[in-house]
């Protein structure tokens, strides 16, 4: 639809109709006949919002994203992928380098890491689940072990 050629007034009511979210909540909060115009409504709209549009996260924020003393390797991985989405796109080269810092030194998964290249992001995670699970067994057995307090041990996770 073109809206060069409406009035004010209707560009205003057809761009309201095209909010979500946080925007709309934005708009809601106004108080009625605050905004006069379109060109006032446009910049006070860009005022509330180009900040947080602009903003792109950068790949380095992922390498501060470090597996807590006590932490699960399952928080900890959703805690990683959380960050990653923010981060956006990255190649698998990136991701694994980044989680390869954040993951508790010493662990059995990140000693596997470092013995064997994993084939991609597919691999790391299904051989991050077989840790999971172990350290999810042992905290159901009382021996609640997580994988950074196992990290002087040589490898307690390894399967024969």
């Amino acid at each position: 639809m073109n809206v060069q050629k409406v009035s004010c007034k209707a560009r205003c009511q057809y761009f309201v109709v095209t909010l979500k979210g946080a925007a709309y909540k934005w708009f809601k909060s106004l108080r009625l006949g605050t905004i006069t115009s379109w060109k006032q409504f446009l910049e006070e709209f860009h005022q509330q919002h180009q900040a947080t549009s602009d903003y792109i996260v950068p790949i380095t924020s992922i390498t501060n994203v470090m597996q807590g003393e006590k932490e699960s390797l399952r928080r900890y991985i959703q805690r990683f992928n959380a960050e990653v989405a923010k981060v956006g796109r990255m190649s698998n080269d990136e991701l694994k380098f980044a989680i390869a810092i954040g993951i508790c030194l010493g662990s059995g998964l990140w000693g596997n890491m470092l013995k064997r290249e994993l084939d991609g992001n597919e691999d790391f995670y299904e051989k991050a689940e077989i840790y999971i699970r172990i350290e999810e067994g042992n905290r159901v057995l009382g021996t609640d072990t997580s994988e950074c307090t196992l990290a002087s041990l040589s490898d307690p996770y390894k399967v024969y």
